[in-house]
C-alpha cells in the first residue's frame, strides 16, 4: 500500500544522476530512495569509488510503490507513462552531464523507448555508455544492475562491471561540468526507429467497362501505327 511518494533527492545542480526502478518497502516508508539493503549496496559502491552521495540526484522511474511490489508488464501502463513523464522533466531540469540507469526498467522507459530496441534481457547492456541525441541532446548515459538484482544474484563479475561503469560515468560528469575535456569512453548513439515506409499500390490499366487493357492504345485513346495494322481480308 502507497505510503509516500517518492519523488527523488540530492543536489538539484548534481553533475550525476542515478535512476532506478520503484520504491520499496523501505523507500515507502520513509521517502528516501535506497535506504534498505540495495541501498546499502549502493552506499558501498559510492564509498569504493569515493563519490559523495549528497553530490548526486537520486530518483526512479516510478515514484510510488507499485501494487504487490511489482513493476508494471505493460509498458503502456497508465502509472508508468505518467511517471516517465515526470521523470524526463526532472532529467531536463538537472540537466546532468551523466545519467546512470539502474535496471533494465530504467533502460526501456527512459532510453530505448521508441526505438524498437529491448532490455530485456538486460546483460548485453550491463557496462555500456550510451547516447540519444534526439531526446537528450550530448548527454551520456551509462546503464549497470540494480543492486536488488546483485543481492538476489551474487556475482563478483558482474559487482566489478558495475563498479567500473558508475566511476567512469562519474569521473565524466565531474570533467563536463569543470569543463576539463572528458577521458575518451567509447559509446554506442541509440537513434529512434524509422517511421514504416509505405506503399502505395498501382492498379493495372483497365479499360471502362473493367476489364484489363491490353495494350497501351486501350487506354490512351492512340491508334497503333498503320504499318503495325492488320489489313481486312478480302
Amino acid at each position: 500500500m502507497r505510503r509516500l511518494a517518492v519523488p527523488g533527492t540530492g543536489l538539484h545542480t548534481a553533475a550525476l544522476m542515478l535512476v532506478g526502478e520503484a520504491p520499496g518497502a523501505e523507500e515507502n516508508e520513509e521517502g528516501k530512495l535506497f535506504v534498505g539493503p540495495p541501498g546499502e549496496r549502493l552506499d558501498q559502491w559510492l564509498e569504493a569509488l569515493k563519490i559523495p552521495r549528497d553530490q548526486l540526484f537520486i530518483t526512479s522511474l516510478l515514484k510510488c510503490r507499485p501494487p504487490k511490489n511489482k513493476f508494471p508488464a505493460d509498458p503502456s501502463d497508465d502509472c508508468a507513462q505518467t511517471c516517465v513523464g515526470y521523470l524526463r522533466r526532472q532529467i531536463a531540469l538537472v540537466n546532468p552531464a551523466s545519467v546512470v540507469l539502474l535496471g533494465k526498467h530504467a533502460l526501456q522507459h527512459v532510453l530505448l523507448e521508441g526505438t524498437g530496441l529491448q532490455a530485456d534481457p538486460v546483460q548485453p547492456w550491463i557496462g555500456k555508455h550510451l547516447r540519444r541525441r534526439d531526446r537528450y541532446g550530448d548527454m551520456r548515459f551509462a546503464v549497470v544492475y540494480h543492486p536488488a538484482y546483485l543481492l538476489r544474484n551474487a556475482s563478483e563479475p558482474d559487482e566489478e562491471l558495475c563498479l567500473n561503469t558508475l566511476g567512469t560515468a562519474w569521473h565524466h560528469a565531474q570533467a563536463k561540468r569543470a569543463g576539463r575535456p572528458p577521458a575518451v569512453v567509447p559509446f554506442e548513439d541509440i537513434a529512434t526507429a524509422p517511421a514504416p515506409m509505405s506503399f502505395c499500390s498501382i492498379p493495372p490499366a483497365t479499360h471502362s467497362c473493367g476489364t484489363k487493357a491490353k495494350n497501351p492504345s486501350a487506354t490512351t485513346g492512340t491508334r497503333e501505327p498503320a504499318s503495325r495494322r492488320r489489313r481486312a481480308p478480302g
